[in-house]
């Protein structure tokens, strides 16, 4: 087996494995100032890095920041995460006190500890201005961040937005989705904090683009109504939604299969379709021509 030493790789391979494939936290610590000055020079040459946080040793961390004030603006895609490292992001936030700084950021990644993160409400309104096209963000103690309901639904209206995973330990439900601007959503998953099948047809009649739907739904409060059949909104046909997920929390009762026959009308080209019931019942069809 020929074995080839990254040296003798040509310089626009090596470009690309940086900009692409090599974590920059690796760039920064293993190879700028260690290796030669043809490997400087092709660090210095690449027009953009992604960054991955996630286990760093606090050392390492520290010393990331102070490379990274000068090379932020080439980051594409950030991660940070609390797993492990609590406070990371925290001192992340003292250092970068707004996403807009990134120019080039198209995919945020957030794993926070809102015990120990005291400045996260204006750091998250900041990515309102950003061109992030990816968002994924998994936080516990949630509740303690006062703002954070608003932003998240502000989060859902940007127009760029088309990847969106929420993941929190919170159970207030979105209580509307204000002027949904989701032209461009291609998948969303929502864990943990949960929707109102309110809240779904408005996913379902906005997001016209979606490819991939995973969420949770949960009973609507007793002063409000849930329209199953609700035919005078005159949906859109679905035509890229491929994978629908619903999760129906505890003794859900308002919703049947058959009542959601209507809205599998509007996705012809469903291939995957999960069905489950926290109260005990689960249901998963793949051919769903034997459904509908």
């Amino acid at each position: 087996m020929l074995v080839t030493k990254l040296e003798s790789l040509s310089n626009e391979i090596l470009i690309d494995l940086i900009e692409n494939y090599i974590n920059g936290v690796d760039i920064f610590i293993s190879l700028i100032n260690q290796l030669n000055n043809r490997f400087d020079d092709l660090i210095n040459r690449c027009k953009r890095f992604y960054s991955d946080f996630t286990g760093i040793r606090k050392s390492e961390f520290s010393f990331c920041m102070k490379l990274l004030s000068n090379n932020h603006n080439m980051i594409t895609s950030l991660t940070l995460s609390e797993r492990d490292t609590p406070g990371q992001i925290h001192s992340f936030l003292c250092s970068f006190r707004s996403f807009e700084q990134f120019k080039q950021l198209r995919r945020l990644h957030l794993d926070f500890d809102a015990n120990s993160v005291d400045i996260m409400d204006q750091e998250l309104h900041s990515i309102l201005k950003t061109s992030i096209h990816t968002l994924s963000i998994k936080g516990k103690n949630v509740r303690l961040l006062f703002e954070f309901n608003c932003i998240v639904l502000a989060m859902l209206t940007l127009t760029k937005i088309r990847r969106f995973f929420l993941s929190i330990d919170i159970q207030p439900v979105f209580c509307y989705f204000p002027s949904l601007n989701l032209i461009k959503l291609e998948y969303l998953t929502i864990e943990g904090r949960d929707c109102t099948w309110n809240n779904v047809k408005e996913i379902l009649k906005c997001a016209t683009n979606i490819i991939y739907v995973n969420v949770r739904i949960i009973q609507e409060l007793s002063n409000s109504t849930e329209l199953i059949n609700d035919k005078q909104y005159n949906y859109k046909s679905l035509t890229k939604l491929h994978t629908l997920i619903f999760e129906f929390i505890n003794d859900y009762s308002s919703i049947t299969f058959d009542q959601l026959v209507y809205y599998f009308n509007i996705m012809p080209n469903l291939h995957k379709l999960e069905i489950i019931y926290t109260a005990g019942q689960y249901r998963s069809y793949f051919n769903l021509e034997n459904v509908i």
